[in-house]
């Protein structure tokens, strides 16, 4: 997970776990985080649980009844440190597990050898690691353009770079809308830089940026939405400068004139 934004709200990234199998019983996943100070974990169980308590939004359950694929989700939340934290998992021991230990090794003759099995499957599963960057931050929320006309908005890092940052722009619907490719943050200089976007017809569209260098600040941060770009119908225009000859008198010459 190297999200600094993913979905709807600032400083949040999502990952899922997916049984590789339908379970013949319920099995219970939980998610242990080892630095909250940099971001908390919380399952999707606990997440759309409003009366959840601390220890039920650290685990997911996999219950029989859903019907696979049931990925869920766990959501790491930026705590407003920089650094990285590591996500291990666990599957409590069944209180089927001694039956299940002990009986012929398939779901049909042993109850609860579904739990035995994520038992031994779900504590080897590789740890995520949440890197929580430093943030971006943009002036504008949303900008107007006229029809073919170009418009900017402003980009910051939270913080001077230590080593040069590229960051990428891309335009949700590039038939509204397209973006300036790049911006380079040189390391200890100037961290406030334009960005320029472009009308291509009437609509609406956002702007996305992820960006690369800078170390664990800002290297593969990402943030979707970030700007909202309203592009309109306008006006077109035959100049924008204009002559205009003063009246000719009786003779031909122009009043004033010799």
């Amino acid at each position: 997970l190297g999200s600094a934004l993913s979905g709807g709200s600032r400083g949040q990234g999502f990952f899922t776990l997916t049984p590789n199998e339908q379970t013949d019983s319920d099995v219970r996943v939980n998610a242990d985080n080892s630095d909250d100070g940099i971001a908390i974990i919380e399952s999707q169980d606990g997440v759309l649980n409003p009366s959840a308590t601390p220890e039920q939004k650290k685990f997911n359950t996999y219950r029989a009844s859903e019907l696979k694929p049931n990925a869920k989700y766990f959501r790491a939340t930026h705590q407003g440190r920089v650094g990285t934290t590591t996500v291990t998992f666990g599957s409590p021991v069944s209180p089927k597990w001694p039956t299940a230990s002990g009986c012929a090794q398939s779901a049909a003759t042993c109850p609860g050898f579904s739990e035995a099995i994520y038992f031994g499957v779900v504590q080897p599963l590789l740890p995520v690691t949440v890197v929580a960057h430093a943030g971006f931050v943009v002036a504008q929320a949303s900008i107007n353009l006229q029809r073919l006309n170009t418009e900017v908005f402003t980009l910051s890092l939270d913080t001077v770079a230590s080593s040069d940052v590229t960051v990428f722009f891309s335009s949700a619907d590039e038939s509204v809308a397209t973006v300036q490719e790049s911006v380079v943050f040189p390391r200890n200089g100037a961290n406030t830089r334009n960005v320029t976007v472009f009308n291509v017809a009437p609509g609406t569209t956002t702007i996305n940026l992820r960006s690369v260098g800078g170390g664990v600040p800002y290297d593969g941060a990402e943030a979707t939405g970030v700007v909202t770009v309203n592009c309109l119908k306008g006006f077109g225009l035959s100049g924008i400068y204009i002559l205009a000859q003063a009246a000719p008198t009786g003779g031909g010459a122009s009043a004033g004139g010799g």
